[in-house]
């Protein structure tokens, strides 16, 4: 069931490599071994009602790809904040946080916890994403900087005719208000981003048209640029609404994902 307000949980930890490891080793274990672990803990999937995995992309200056200190960003959905920390308290949870200290730096995490608004497209998950993770500038007033981004800075991508040919979806993930998490010290943000592409060749019209829009309506003027984060992936639907976290351990790779 969804929570009361009607809004789905999307938890979204971002995250580095272990120091002592490459980011490709990082990414090969989260692709090929983490995700498959998290499908067959029933005790923990039972809750978690949809799981991607989403792979920083190689920097690119061709297409405008360029490089982050973090490799990849989940995306574990929940229907309630109850089936959360229901989830998390399961005793076989964990399996995964063990296994997550294989890989990952636990000390350097981003954890966003959102309720996500589908601003515009498809909602199946595609192949390529940008995410953007933002802080809110030093001298902005939250209320207005919130009014911007989820009004003003929203309605300026639908109706913007350059960057509707080129995204195939818009998302915007609102971080939700009064959320404390007990994971090991991790930083947040303001408000995260995601634009979703059919293929990477779309990214440097993106770029270009999405940059003047951000200038044309002050966009720097409520978040820091400066504490931007934002990386370009591709992605791997674990499982779906609706499905059992079992296919995770089968699924076949979207279309053109790496």
């Amino acid at each position: 069931m969804v929570s009361e307000d009607g809004k789905m949980l999307k938890f979204m930890p971002v995250f580095t490599n272990r120091k002592d490891i490459s980011r490709q080793r990082c990414l090969d274990h989260y692709r090929c071994r983490h995700g498959k672990l998290a499908a067959s803990v029933p005790e923990f999937s039972r809750h978690m009602v949809k799981y991607v995995q989403n792979f920083l992309m190689e920097e690119d200056r061709d297409k405008g790809v360029a490089g982050s200190a973090y490799v990849g960003v989940s995306e574990c959905w929940f229907y309630s904040l109850d089936a959360f920390w229901t989830a998390f308290a399961e005793p076989r949870y964990a399996e995964l946080r063990e296994d997550e200290k294989r890989f990952l730096d636990l000390d350097d995490l981003l954890l966003v916890a959102a309720s996500p608004s589908h601003i515009f497209g498809p909602t199946e998950d595609c192949a390529v994403k940008l995410f953007r993770f933002m802080a809110l500038d030093s001298t902005a007033d939250p209320a207005a900087a919130k009014i911007y981004w989820e009004t003003g800075y929203s309605a300026a991508v639908r109706d913007d005719r350059r960057l509707r040919r080129v995204i195939r979806s818009y998302v915007q993930n609102r971080p939700m208000e009064g959320f404390v998490h007990n994971f090991p010290a991790a930083k947040g943000c303001d408000a995260a981003d995601e634009f979703w592409f059919d293929h990477a060749d779309a990214l440097p019209d993106f770029f270009a048209a999405e940059a003047a829009l951000r200038q044309r309506s002050g966009h720097d003027r409520h978040f820091d640029a400066a504490r931007t984060i934002q990386f370009a992936t591709t992605t791997k639907l674990l499982w779906d609404l609706g499905e059992d976290p079992a296919v995770g351990c089968f699924r076949v790779p979207l279309v053109g994902e790496g």
